[in-house]
């Protein structure tokens, strides 16, 4: 992934946090903050990890759908069902 496309998905991740913490119901275990985005970048990381190692090719595109997959693995299980109905993720 190249510098541009790492800064653009950056913005993009954190605005998504941004209106994660805006949008959905105010609970005690939700955490929007760094530490919740690392275990986002963490989880993605693992998972293009295992894709490069099954020998699959990972371009721009791939990526950035590891990095989607990664941030609904984190965050899905934590939100309440109400939140879940509403589709933020």
């Amino acid at each position: 992934m190249n510098h541009s496309c790492c800064l653009l998905c950056g913005r993009k991740l954190v605005a998504l946090f941004g209106l994660a913490q805006q949008l959905l119901s105010r609970q005690q275990h939700y955490d929007w903050g760094l530490r919740a985005l690392k275990i986002c970048l963490a989880i993605a990381g693992r998972l293009l990890r295992e894709h490069r190692s099954a020998g699959q090719a990972v371009n721009q595109v791939a990526e950035t759908q590891i990095i989607v997959k990664g941030v609904c693995l984190a965050t899905m299980p934590k939100l309440t069902f109400e939140d879940t109905a509403r589709q933020a993720f």
